[in-house]
């Protein structure tokens, strides 16, 4: 799309709008990892954390002590983290680096996506701020963004294969060879993760290829065979497609097991798969109703880019095909969740983001190409609702800043104010180890930044290990027993806690808060059972 190279007073302002918004959200996400880093915690951002400290100090990825999740950490902020934490020492400093590191990384690859597919540079700052600033709740900025970045990889992957894979469709690749060797080794590497790459990538590109072929074919009437553009595409999805389904099968990769719901699948996608993407875009949340402009944002660009392929008859082909491949994404995780007995998460459907970020930056984009008739005769009309468009995202950001960055950054960790009392109490009595329940056992190692060791324990009547995301050096016998030990106990465990200490008298009470009760034994009673 060819576009005038001049620019405009209109133009400098709307670009100054977007930078500074950029700026505001880029300092934000740097202030948020690395300065305010246990103003939001839970047990699953903690484990993260925890993960890269054991990684350094068991001098592997993949530590034989530590018992993960339902998926393995490969590729992923915490394998990043690892070496810097060697280097600083403390776990939070560290992965919140990481998370910068790759959302700086996943920025470019957003931005060369959108110029390899000819989206001018002010468009490009748009699609950018949107993507940053769209996500509503602490659940998806952790999953992008945010403290441990759970498919911040998975997404910088997917648009790097996407740009190659553009690349390749458009004829404008060179070193094919090379690039392939690279994306198929990220594929074998995401898929040891877990599924994730395969459902959110690897299928979606493979099934947008066939789509391409179909197309094709309907056009013209006969199947692309002897043209190199649609070969060099057609192997790279297969073979990518191919690796990443042998990564999961691998002994190495962790598959949570899971059957086919045929049957019940409709139903799923009404009664669990809708409401959890409604969860994720914030439109059910009742500090977050502003981001149903995310939904008019993402109406108004499909329908002025089917305006604009109509009125012209003309198709950028490489929009369409990055486009299509973001919906091939999202329908790809809809599908998988509701025809599968797999558990239904908000995070999962984080795909929409980069479809509404793109979809903007092509309709500015659109709006601003001067080389079109049906918008070189309105060019105030175009102006007009490109400066409409800005201000409502500008709005909408600024009303996200306000209601997620800023109280977390404000707050700095007092919501946390009774877990530090606690860890506090542990100290003082020397406690090298605290067992709780899950929910408390890593966020207690993350605000002690490791003094205080947590573990979680299934059941406190037998005090054995909880085996989810925790290591067994911290449990009896890889751990000292002759240890004075504490144990953190909240009203739900209670019950289970007492038949314990009826049979060990040694345990005293040492701390009472609203919340909790901490006791102190001379002896560590855990076990891996």
């Amino acid at each position: 799309m060819k576009t005038d190279k001049r620019i405009s007073i209109f133009e400098i302002i709307m670009l100054i709008i977007v930078s500074l918004l950029i700026v505001l959200f880029s300092y934000s996400i740097f202030s948020f990892n690395v300065l305010h880093y246990t103003s939001y915690l839970n047990a699953d951002v903690s484990s993260e954390t925890v993960l890269v400290r054991e990684m350094w100090n068991n001098k592997a990825i993949v530590p034989s002590s530590w018992i993960p999740s339902s998926e393995r950490r490969i590729l992923s902020t915490c394998t990043l983290a690892a070496p810097i934490y060697g280097i600083t020492g403390d776990m939070n400093l560290s992965l919140g680096i990481s998370c910068c590191i790759m959302t700086v990384m996943l920025i470019i690859c957003f931005a060369i996506l959108m110029k390899n597919t000819s989206i001018d540079r002010i468009p490009i700052m748009a699609g950018i701020l949107v993507l940053l600033a769209l996500p509503g709740t602490m659940e998806i900025l952790t999953t992008l963004y945010l403290l441990c970045g759970y498919y911040i990889t998975v997404s910088v992957i997917m648009l790097f294969t996407l740009n190659i894979y553009v690349l390749a469709a458009s004829g404008r690749i060179r070193h094919y060879q090379a690039w392939m060797i690279l994306c198929s080794f990220m594929a074998i590497a995401i898929s040891l993760s877990g599924m994730r790459g395969i459902l959110v990538i690897y299928f979606p590109l493979f099934a947008t290829e066939l789509l391409r072929w179909f197309v094709y074919a309907i056009t013209k009437r006969r199947l692309p065979f002897r043209v190199r553009e649609y070969s060099r595409t057609a192997l790279m999805s297969l073979v990518m497609l191919i690796l990443a389904y042998l990564g999961t099968r691998s002994k190495y990769a962790i598959v949570m097991g899971t059957s086919r719901n045929i049957r019940g699948g409709l139903r799923k996608l009404i009664t669990e798969a809708w409401p959890s993407f409604l969860q994720c875009i914030n439109i059910t949340g009742t500090t977050g109703s502003h981001n149903i402009f995310l939904i008019i944002i993402l109406v108004i660009s499909l329908a002025v880019m089917a305006v604009y392929l109509i009125a012209n008859r003309k198709v950028n082909r490489a929009q369409l095909l990055t486009l299509g491949f973001f919906w091939m994404s999202l329908i790809v995780v809809f599908l998988s969740n509701s025809f599968t007995t797999t558990a239904v998460s908000a995070r999962y459907y984080f795909s929409i983001f980069f479809i509404v970020a793109y979809s903007f930056a092509c309709m500015l984009s659109l709006l601003q190409d001067r080389t079109y008739s049906a918008i070189s005769k309105y060019r105030i009309v175009s102006k007009s609702v490109s400066i409409l468009l800005i201000v409502v995202v500008s709005v909408v950001t600024i009303q996200n800043w306000i209601s997620i960055y800023f109280p977390n950054i404000a707050q700095n960790g007092d919501s946390h104010s009774e877990q530090t009392e606690i860890v506090a109490c542990i100290e003082e009595n020397n406690c090298k180890y605290c067992y709780t329940s899950f929910e408390n056992a890593n966020s207690l190692t993350v605000l002690s930044d490791g003094k205080v060791q947590g573990a979680a324990i299934d059941d406190f009547s037998k005090m054995n290990i909880s085996k989810w995301l925790t290591s067994t050096d911290w449990y009896c016998p890889d751990a000292e027993y002759d240890l004075p030990t504490a144990y953190l106990i909240t009203e739900s465990t209670q019950e289970s806690f007492d038949e314990f200490m009826s049979n060990h008298t040694d345990i005293t009470l040492l701390l009472e808060t609203d919340n909790y009760k901490l006791y102190y034994s001379p002896c560590n009673y855990s076990n891996q059972g």
